[in-house]
């Protein structure tokens, strides 16, 4: 036998509805545990929709500062590389002062340009392993 679809009551209206006695009844006990079950699972489905939301946040910062951190240690690396130089040009000038020391910079900027740009190649090339 069919039976015609009969909505659950909402529970802004559950206390519209209730029934007039001391509470006791098994209708009344029943509305009770009803609207608590409903606010209950609404409870739950705004923590679940909030948790769920928290990996992808989560993510997002982390890789914010890993890619920080990345970049920290290529400005230390690149700081520490250009101190070297300074050096060694300065030791091969006072060592060799006979060098035109203009010219070998020169020559030295080139060769670290032509390295860079052999790197950012290997950078972009796909990975054999992906």
């Amino acid at each position: 036998m069919l039976q015609a679809y009969k909505p659950e009551p909402d529970p802004w209206t559950f206390v519209l509805e209730r029934p007039n006695n001391d509470g006791n009844s098994s209708r009344s006990k029943k509305y009770k545990l009803d609207l608590t079950l409903r606010l209950v699972k609404e409870d739950l489905q705004r923590q679940k929709a909030t948790y769920e939301a928290q990996p992808e946040s989560l993510k997002d910062s982390h890789q914010v500062q890993v890619e920080n951190l990345e970049n920290e240690a290529d400005n230390q690396y690149n700081q520490g590389l250009r101190r070297s130089y300074r050096c060694i040009m300065a030791v091969l000038g006072k060592q060799h002062p006979d060098l035109k020391m203009d010219e070998l910079a020169i020559g030295v900027a080139q060769y670290m340009d032509e390295e860079a740009a052999k790197a950012d190649v290997k950078e972009l090339e796909p990975n054999a392993t992906e």
